[in-house]
């Protein structure tokens, strides 16, 4: 039959791990956003988008599906990488400047009520590549300007241009 002083000691190690566990997520989290913020992410879209620049407005828009259509009325198609990726935090926290549990919250509201779809997600950047460069309309990021031509970086401004 376990003692008193027994229970004690095990309540008091698992006290002692809770809150030791609590106080290194935060430590966790931080240093998740240091690698977030060293990646140098680029936006890309595929060679029939004729824009050059984009504000971060509406780069905001055509990530939160609020806008279909490029200026020439070409479909947008927006492609994303797991939500889990470094490289897609570092999108949501650098060019869209919103977390990236944030934009998820965005796309299941659209999903879920039925009033429009989420972007495709893709597992890797090579298939981000691909997909763009296949895809007429379509926008995606990487970790770092591309070195095919088959794809266009397209510069986001904080201004509207």
């Amino acid at each position: 039959m376990p003692q008193f002083r027994d229970y004690f000691i095990l309540v008091h190690h698992s006290l002692a791990a809770a809150v030791l566990a609590a106080l290194l997520v935060p430590i966790a989290t931080a240093n998740e956003n240091l690698d977030a913020r060293a990646w140098n992410v680029v936006v890309i879209v595929n060679p029939s988008v004729t824009e050059t620049h984009i504000s971060r407005n509406m780069l905001r828009a055509i990530y939160s599906m609020r806008l279909h259509s490029w200026s020439e009325q070409l479909p947008t198609r927006v492609f994303v990488l797991t939500e889990r990726s470094k490289v897609h935090q570092a999108f949501c926290e650098q060019k869209l400047e919103i977390f990236p549990h944030q934009m998820q919250q965005v796309w299941d509201r659209l999903v879920y009520s039925g009033t429009g779809q989420a972007p495709i997600s893709l597992s890797s950047e090579e298939e981000m590549l691909s997909r763009i460069e296949s895809t007429p309309g379509a926008i995606g990021y990487v970790s770092a300007p591309p070195t095919s031509t088959a794809v266009k970086v397209l510069d986001v401004i904080s201004a509207n241009p």
